[in-house]
Order: structure tokens, then C-alpha cells, then sequence
């Protein structure tokens, strides 16, 4: 049950990462560095490619609504409680 419901979530991220052309890997990290309760981000990276991507994740930043977007669907899959 919990694959499913984190396939949820990054079916939401992914429509995200689409209409801003940027890769999910950079969604999530920009969703995590504008958290103030997310002190640290493990970020993984097999080749220079993947982590010159991350590093793009600074190049913008989400918007409210698409901050809310995936907040809703974090409390909707009951990861976390609303505010």
C-alpha cells in the first residue's frame, strides 16, 4: 500500500516537473530546500549528468501552488498532517 500511495504523490510531482520542464529529481529537491522542518536532503548522484541536474534544482523555486499541490497530496496520503 505504500508503493501505491508514493506513486500518487509522484504522479502529481511529475505533472509539476512537465509543465516546468525540469526532471522529478529537481521537483522533490526544490520541494525539500523550501520546507523549513527539512533541515538536510540525501541527494544521490552515479554520474556528473545527475548531479549537475540536481544542482539545477536552485535554479527556480515552486510556486505556492505548486507547494500546496504536493502538500495536499502528502496529507491526503497520510504522511504528514496539515498545518
Amino acid at each position: 500500500p505504500k508503493f501505491s500511495k508514493i506513486q500518487e504523490l509522484l504522479k502529481v510531482m511529475d505533472v509539476i516537473a512537465e509543465k516546468r520542464n525540469v526532471s522529478l529529481a529537481q521537483i522533490t529537491l526544490n520541494w525539500s530546500i523550501q520546507k523549513e522542518y527539512v533541515s538536510t536532503c540525501l541527494v544521490g548522484a552515479t554520474t556528473t549528468k545527475h548531479a549537475l541536474d540536481n544542482c539545477r534544482a536552485f535554479d527556480f523555486q515552486l510556486n505556492e501552488e505548486e507547494m500546496q499541490l504536493i502538500d495536499n497530496k502528502l496529507i491526503e496520503l497520510g504522511f504528514c498532517e496539515g498545518e
